[in-house]
């Protein structure tokens, strides 16, 4: 027990100069020494253990070389505890390989890029490790070995391999995600011996099969670009978006019901001020009554009056006094009461809808990814640039952003961004980008989806909605530009006679159009032929609140 004590807090120094790698080489003796001692232990503690099965007379019987091997048993079930932490630390440290990888391509020389990889690698295996994942422990080595060659200078990753990378990080992820990992295991074994001999030949220098460049693996997962609300998010890696708070999960359905909590606060905390103003008006009231009773001594005293009649109604002048002074008090207390309830209230509400509030970056993880594959696919470089990953968006409409953004990138790629020869032709550069945005603007919500293709032409757009008998020749000569946008968001309507595989026909824009509306929000398209393609969303700043008028009539 002592011994175990002590590695425990030898941990805990590894884990306090985890960037310190001098303090480590000094301790290297006593972590030798400490991890020997284990051994030792634990081989002593083997060799006198009795054997199972003690109780039997019978000898287990010997297997003869000729036998058949027997399978390897199945491994425990696991604390489903442990496997949710597993889950929640695999996806994030995917997410960071993905990310990573996607600007490793851009810049394999880099350093830091590789070091991110290589930690990130590491500690999936570490994890796997702890809940006794073999296939993630076995996938991740192999890609930790490639990410210590490169920084070792040994090779320089290319795209190819990039690929391949992150063909497996797609099916780690997988099978992170996967409730019956055994039964998973079982049916993809193949899968996952492939996967590890492709990747054991990139540390090698050796190059890539035809296999693994053409991606044909058995049970291959496809890169995903969003998850439902309930599944852990992946979020980006620390250096590009920060996170520096800690962090605990709450289902939106709790998020939900304390937002109605709060905003029952706020409004039982206004009742509290048509008390005091009918409290107020009491008040008056009693003044009035006083004011009576002075006017009666007035009056009296110029009467012949009983003397104890006159004492008796100076009495009650001041008793009245006293009970208009400690109204007044009491009335004083009541508003100072209301102001803090009412500020507290409100505190509560801004708090509780922050605590819904998700930075843009935590939606848009999945769409570098998505714009090099199907640039890839579609034989064009394109770069996405994403603005505003800090800018805050609502639980709610970040959800719903996912499809319309979704769809506006597809359009981009496939009808808005020319091929290499044509961008060539028109003089501009080969790479091409796709601009994201996110900002708050005149208490608006705005994402921006801007494209530097080839535009739509007006001309063409306006024949177009005449040939479907929208509008007469003649109106449509007189349609403004904003007038002859709308019409792409019409469902159906489509400037192309094909369907694409990448974007559909007619059901991009229309999804945009009607995601946009059920959000309370407004969606315009600007048009610079030859130029590119911009399209401005504002929303909402928030789905949770709603503020209403109540009219009460003949009450």
């Amino acid at each position: 027990m002592d011994i175990l004590l002590q590695s425990v807090d030898r941990l805990h120094d590894i884990a306090t100069h985890a960037d310190d790698d001098s303090w480590i080489q000094q301790q290297q003796a006593t972590l030798d020494e400490l991890i020997d001692t284990i051994g030792a232990l634990v081989q002593t503690t083997a060799t006198t253990a009795p054997p199972e099965n003690s109780g039997t007379d019978q000898p287990e019987p010997a297997t003869t070389s000729k036998e058949a091997p027997a399978p390897a048993p199945e491994s425990p079930p696991m604390d489903p505890a442990m496997m949710e932490l597993f889950r929640a630390e695999a996806n994030s440290q995917l997410g960071t390989l993905s990310a990573e990888l996607l600007a490793l391509e851009q810049n394999p020389s880099d350093s830091a890029r590789l070091e991110a990889l290589m930690r990130a690698a590491h500690s999936v295996k570490g994890a796997a490790r702890m809940v006794n994942i073999e296939p993630v422990v076995r996938l991740a080595h192999v890609m930790e070995d490639g990410f210590v060659a490169a920084q070792n200078g040994k090779l320089t990753l290319d795209s190819a391999q990039i690929d391949l990378l992150l063909k497996t990080t797609d099916l780690l992820l997988g099978i992170a995600c996967e409730p019956d990992l055994a039964a998973w295991e079982r049916n993809n074994r193949q899968t996952v011996d492939d996967h590890e001999r492709w990747l054991q030949t990139i540390p090698a220098g050796e190059g890539l099969p035809d296999e693994a460049r053409s991606g044909a693996a058995a049970g291959e997962q496809q890169p995903e670009t969003g998850r439902a609300n309930d599944e852990p998010t992946t979020p980006l890696p620390a250096a590009s978006a920060p996170h520096t708070d800690n962090a605990i999960r709450v289902s939106a359905e709790s998020l939900n019901r304390l937002m109605g909590l709060a905003g029952e606060v706020q409004v039982e905390a206004r009742w509290l001020r048509p008390f005091a103003d009918k409290l107020l008006k009491l008040k008056y009231r009693q003044t009035e009554f006083i004011g009576l009773l002075d006017r009666l001594r007035d009056r009296l005293a110029d009467t012949t009056v009983d003397e104890h009649v006159l004492e008796l109604l100076s009495e009650l002048i001041q008793r009245s006094g006293q009970g208009r002074q400690l109204l007044a008090e009491r009335l004083d207390e009541l508003e100072e009461f209301d102001r803090r309830s009412h500020n507290l209230a409100s505190r509560l509400n801004r708090e509780v809808i922050a605590s819904r509030i998700l930075p843009f970056a935590d939606g848009v993880h999945g769409f570098q990814r998505m714009v090099r594959d199907i640039s890839r696919q579609l034989g064009k470089r394109v770069r996405l640039d994403i603005q505003g990953l800090h800018t805050q968006v609502d639980r709610d409409i970040l959800e719903k952003l996912e499809a319309p953004l979704n769809h506006l990138i597809r359009n981009a790629l496939d009808h808005g961004i020319e091929s290499p020869a044509d961008r060539a032709a028109a003089g501009k550069p080969e790479p091409a980008v796709i601009r994201l945005e996110a900002l708050h603007s005149s208490g608006m919500l705005s994402i921006i989806v801007e494209d530097d293709g080839r535009g739509m032409e007006l001309d063409k757009l306006r024949d177009k909605i005449v040939r479907k008998k929208l509008v007469t020749p003649d109106m449509a000569r007189d349609l403004s530009e904003a007038e002859l946008m709308d019409f792409i968001f019409l469902p159906g309507f489509s400037t192309r006679d094909e369907v694409s595989e990448i974007s559909g026909l007619g059901v991009g824009l229309d999804v945009v159009h009607s995601v946009v509306q059920e959000m309370h929000g407004i969606v315009h398209a600007i048009s610079n032929p030859g130029l590119g393609m911009r399209f401005h969303l504002q929303l909402p700043l928030t789905l949770s609140v709603m503020r209403s008028l109540m009219v009460k009539i003949a009450s």
